[in-house]
């Protein structure tokens, strides 16, 4: 054992004794990592080392911000450590076998096709097939009918309320946070507080069916109450980063002894009553319309019947953030956040998951900023915004209104519903659509994922006449941020990342329809 590795090792057999490690200390070992090609075993010693002081790190001493920042530190150790795996696949085991447990250790789950190419699954329980998951509409609960009795939903290994899947042990009653694909929701919820590190929360039940476990994760989705087989909800087409929390045992010895069984019950009820859920949009503290939740709402209410306290230290909107929000309609200054779960005392993080989507998440993270700076800064000019969600917000209540004629038209025009919108204003509901739209068009043209065709324009000769035409070319934030995140390494520097001028203002002309609507002055967003 060299002597780095010993001093790993040290720290993370003392965590529990003393909380020798900080973060920091993680921080340096991630940095001064060293994968040696001719030495793979204590290569995965060290990078084992380091996730377990990772996950042991008592997350309530220390500062929220620099806990985001070393969230974001060990996306990137993971991503780079992941591709250096990849490009050394001929040292590691070649027997399959060996190799799909070596890789469902780790905590970062490989894509599909990057899992195919070394001849593995992404999991080793991951289902075949994916399936496009419901929510509760219309008075059935179709969600959790349509897959229980499928292989998927319980091929997994369980015992009692433990299920294994890709080197977690998930107990009922396990809280989870972290990051969705629903990028809007992500900006608008960083900019509210932007120490939080997670925009979603979820539960984990196991569930029982015909003398079957079948592991299961509830969540309150936009669209209501969804129930999602565990291997879906840690997939990249759902969530990009979670981190699982459990009650300490310190805790679990003031509840009864068949608490987790009281969850369980809490949504066997919920499926017995056959009942439509709506999203609570005003996110409002003392709401008590149990037929509407946010998703932490729903998360505190399945805890309160295994006789759980709710979270006490809630979280208090940035005045900036809060002054603009409320100008669209009502909602709460004080809210429970997912974060609050992360940060509570009683609640230990045990495993967490990573879908190697790093480079987008450090765009999102870098979009929030510099649009929480731009609220901070700057008069906010409203008008554009106003504007542009009055129409949404129109075709909302019409849609909504299931007599309208003109909504009847736009629900047979668009697909959707009368029960497809959370419960809240519809200036509210259209300002977050307003963000989802803007900001996931932001985020592709940055990944390189959409292109744009700029004012840009050549002259093709065809035959004796001359024909312009306007080429599509990449956003330049794209040409940007591709140099930029192509070379990530233990040492890139997160925080310096968030605040290089030079990605601040790549980011800012990304931004420009979004930053035009608030503030239509700004030099750096003028075409």
């Amino acid at each position: 054992m060299t002597i780095k590795s010993f001093i790993i090792y040290l720290c993370v057999m003392l965590v529990p004794m003393a909380g020798f490690c900080t973060i920091q200390d993680i921080m340096n070992d991630i940095e001064q990592f060293d994968f040696n090609e001719t030495q793979i075993e204590q290569s995965l010693a060290d990078y084992k080392n380091i996730q377990d002081s990772y996950i042991q790190l008592p997350r309530g001493r220390f500062n929220q911000y620099d806990l985001v920042l070393l969230k974001y530190k060990m996306e990137v150790f993971n991503y780079w450590f992941s591709q250096k795996l990849i490009q050394n696949i001929d040292k590691l085991p070649h027997d399959n076998k060996k190799l799909q447990d070596l890789f469902d250790s780790f905590p970062f789950i490989l894509k599909d096709n990057q899992a195919k190419k070394i001849k593995i699954r992404s999991s080793k329980h991951a289902p075949e097939k994916f399936l496009d998951v419901k929510t509760l509409e219309d008075t059935r609960w179709s969600l959790f009918n349509n897959w229980k009795d499928y292989k998927l939903a319980s091929n997994y290994p369980v015992q009692g309320e433990e299920a294994y899947f890709h080197g977690i042990k998930f107990k009922t009653g396990d809280i989870i946070v972290g990051d969705t694909n629903t990028y809007g929701y992500e900006l608008l919820s960083t900019t509210r507080d932007t120490k939080q590190t997670g925009n979603h929360s979820a539960i984990f039940v196991m569930m029982h069916d015909k003398g079957r476990s079948i592991p299961t994760v509830f969540d309150m989705h936009a669209g209501g109450i969804r129930a999602t087989p565990l291997s879906h909800y840690l997939h990249d087409k759902i969530s990009t980063y979670l981190e699982i929390y459990r009650l300490t045992a310190e805790e679990q010895r003031f509840l009864q002894p068949n608490w987790q069984n009281q969850i369980r019950n809490y949504f066997e009820n919920l499926i017995s009553k056959q009942q439509k859920y709506k999203f609570d949009f005003t996110t409002n503290v003392d709401n008590n319309d149990k037929n509407e939740f946010t998703c932490t709402e729903l998360v505190t209410e399945a805890l309160h019947a295994g006789g759980i306290s709710s979270v006490l230290e809630l979280t208090l909107t940035e005045s900036y953030a809060y002054d603009l929000i409320v100008q669209f309609g009502t909602i709460s200054r004080e809210y429970l956040a997912p974060a609050d779960f992360a940060y509570d005392k009683r609640f230990s993080l045990v495993g967490y998951t990573d879908m190697l989507n790093i480079k987008t998440n450090l765009l999102i993270k870098l979009e929030s900023d510099v649009l929480t700076k731009v609220l901070q800064q700057q008069a906010i000019k409203t008008n554009k915004v106003l504007h542009k969600i009055k129409a949404k917000s129109e075709a909302i209540e019409k849609i909504r209104t299931s007599e309208s004629f003109a909504g009847k038209l736009l629900r047979f025009s668009t697909g959707i519903k009368v029960s497809s919108f959370p419960a809240g204003e519809p200036n509210l509901i259209a300002f977050s659509l307003f963000f989802d739209e803007e900001v996931e068009k932001t985020i592709l043209y940055c990944t390189g994922s959409k292109k744009v065709a700029r004012k840009i324009t050549t002259t093709i000769p065809k035959g004796r006449v001359a024909v312009k035409k306007n080429i599509p070319t990449f956003d330049p934030c794209y040409t940007h941020f591709k140099l930029v995140l192509n070379n990530l390494s233990p040492k890139f520097d997160v925080e310096n990342f968030l605040i290089d001028e030079k990605n601040v203002l790549s980011m800012r002309k990304a931004m420009r329809s979004l930053l035009q609507y608030f503030h239509p002055q700004s030099e750096e967003v003028r075409e």
